[in-house]
């Protein structure tokens, strides 16, 4: 193979992983609990998790680590930047503790490995 055709396998990957996500994560809204209670907690349920699906995909098309880290409070870092535009555009809204979610996600992942 071609150094070309290598890159585009491994875009073709990363993006066949992302579309996996967001069907998963959309799938899982879609069983959403009525009571606007409940719907926020699921939501946040799935970002976490959504968060936690994401970060191998960011570290293998980034070179960076997905951490919760951010320049100041109204600019955050390249992760939290990365996820919160796939969120939107997965799961078409954005969280509202994008820094407690990350966390979370973190978390999550650790405990799943």
């Amino acid at each position: 193979m071609t150094p070309l055709s290598e890159q585009i396998d491994d875009l073709l990957r990363h993006v066949s992983t992302t579309l996996e996500l967001i069907a998963k994560a959309r799938s899982g809204l879609e069983r959403e609990p009525q009571n606007p209670k409940w719907r926020a907690t699921s939501r946040r349920k799935a970002a976490v998790v959504f968060a936690a699906l994401l970060a191998p995909a960011f570290e293998r098309a980034f070179p960076d680590t997905p951490t919760t880290y951010s320049k100041g409070p109204d600019e955050p870092g390249s992760w939290a930047k990365f996820f919160v535009e796939v969120a939107h555009v997965a799961l078409g809204w954005r969280p509202a503790d994008l820094e407690g979610v990350l966390e979370e996600g973190r978390i999550f992942r650790i405990e799943h490995e």
